[in-house]
């Protein structure tokens, strides 16, 4: 009887840990979209998050961001779309953009060593949320990314 009950404890642990490793994996199966687009006269190749599942997912669990390489968040509506670092491995400058694709605010964050995570924002409504490599300092406040538009269309 003992013999069984150790046997059935580690069917039951081997079967979780497949089952976590799968979860874990799975994050990495959520697809996107990309398009070249002009960033501030710079080239970049952006991820486009359009659905609830892409949002949600977004840049966690990635090791690295290479320079003109971008993700967008394209929300279906304008409000206080709010980031939090929470699984996010790495720093990122976030700009948030109105529906017009004028920067309304851009933040410099590092990943979230408490929990739980603050979440950012802008001080208006966005429509749009556009996270760059760390340190990207050449959109500010008032600027406009026309190309953001272009995507929004299609």
């Amino acid at each position: 009887m003992k013999k069984d009950a150790i046997s059935y404890f580690f069917i039951l642990t081997y079967v979780g840990i497949v089952n976590l490793a799968a979860a874990a994996s799975s994050v990495n199966l959520i697809q996107f979209e990309s398009a070249e687009i002009e960033i501030a006269n710079q080239r970049f190749n952006v991820e486009i998050a359009r659905s609830y599942r892409q949002r949600l997912q977004g840049l966690m669990f990635r090791e690295d961001l290479p320079q003109q390489k971008a993700m967008l968040f394209l929300y279906p509506f304008k409000g206080d779309h709010r980031i939090w670092m929470k699984n996010t491995l790495i720093p990122l400058t976030v700009v948030w953009l109105d529906s017009n694709a004028i920067v309304l605010a851009v933040k410099q964050l590092t990943p979230c060593q408490q929990d739980p995570c603050s979440n950012f924002g802008a001080n208006s409504a966005s429509h749009y949320v556009l996270e760059l490599p760390a340190g990207f300092s050449e959109l500010k406040v008032g600027d406009r990314v026309p190309d953001i538009l272009k995507l929004v269309a299609q």
